[in-house]
């Protein structure tokens, strides 16, 4: 892919659109409430793309019960967004995820652990998002096109090949895949930013933003019961460079004033004076589950009257 800057350098008299990125980030949010909304367990694998465990909310179910509940999700996001939805529902993330590209845009598929050999066996290599271009290339070079093609191959031929990563892709093929859905427990930060239409010197316009950074943030740490100690602060200037600035806390906090005070510290002591094209706020070093609580005065929202 290529930059947009470098697309005008190359090429100044084309037609270039506006993005509406800011949209399609609000837009992707309000999905994972969504989801959130059907289990805990949810892996956002990119903008408006998600994994669902739902092993603890439908155990014991059949495919047919499944189908039920990836019906009710389509059916909650085209209420709730007006947005269709292709799913797929599997025992495991890469079936579901080859499954829910099988009838887009607005399919629903699913697949059991019997059904899987016999869906994944003429699917191109290509249709692998996780084999990639350099492992496609070196299975064409073995004279694999399709899946069906893979296990009939000893597994230590691929290992030889591709190392550890041959014996992950052998079991692709037969719809074996042990990663789990990724856990809340696993996220490192949550984050927010915002990229203006026009790059902007505008204090007061960069302090309302950051404040509404700041409450977003923390809308996100109550939701997940979480607590940070560092914010950072990341902007993007008019002629795209990136500055990063961040500090650490004595103590814990979830509160929105607290994540304010420390994001506009942070603006101050920045010392820019270019214009301002993205800016950017994030919650990190999260108090783990062992941890004894460290509130402040600050955060009112720890003490419920």
């Amino acid at each position: 892919g290529m930059t947009i800057r470098n697309a005008r350098e190359l090429c100044p008299d084309g037609v270039y659109l506006k993005t509406r990125i800011n949209h399609y980030k609000e837009v992707a949010r309000r999905l994972r409430l969504i989801m959130d909304s059907f289990t805990e367990r949810v892996e956002e694998r990119a903008m408006g793309e998600y994994y669902l465990d739902l092993t603890a909310t439908a155990e014991g179910a059949d495919g047919a019960a499944m189908g039920e509940i990836a019906r009710r999700l389509k059916s909650l996001i085209m209420e709730k967004q007006g947005l269709t939805a292709s799913v797929g529902v599997a025992h495991c993330k890469i079936v579901a995820r080859l499954a829910s590209e099988a009838h887009r845009p607005n399919g629903l598929t699913v697949i059991t652990a019997d059904q899987a050999p016999g869906f994944l066996a003429p699917l191109t290599i290509d249709q692998v998002a996780e084999f990639g271009a350099p492992i496609c290339e070196g299975l064409r070079q073995m004279g694999i096109e399709r899946l069906e093609q893979i296990p009939d191959t000893p597994q230590t031929v691929f290992q030889r090949v591709f190392g550890a990563f041959g014996a992950r892709i052998h079991e692709f093929a037969r719809g074996i895949d042990p990663r789990p859905v990724g856990s809340e427990r696993e996220i490192k930060s949550l984050s927010v930013e915002k990229t203006f239409d026009t790059p902007t010197q505008d204090a007061t316009l960069l302090r309302q933003t950051l404040t509404h950074h700041a409450e977003a943030l923390a809308v996100r740490l109550a939701a997940k019961g979480r607590q940070a100690r560092a914010v950072m602060l990341k902007f993007r200037t008019a002629d795209y460079r990136s500055q990063t600035r961040s500090v650490t806390s004595d103590s814990y906090f979830q509160s929105a004033d607290i994540i304010d005070r420390l994001a506009l510290d942070l603006m101050e002591k920045a010392e820019n004076t270019t214009a301002i094209r993205t800016i950017g706020l994030s919650v990190t070093q999260f108090r783990q589950e062992d941890q004894a609580a460290q509130l402040t005065l600050f955060d009112k929202d720890a003490f419920p009257e």
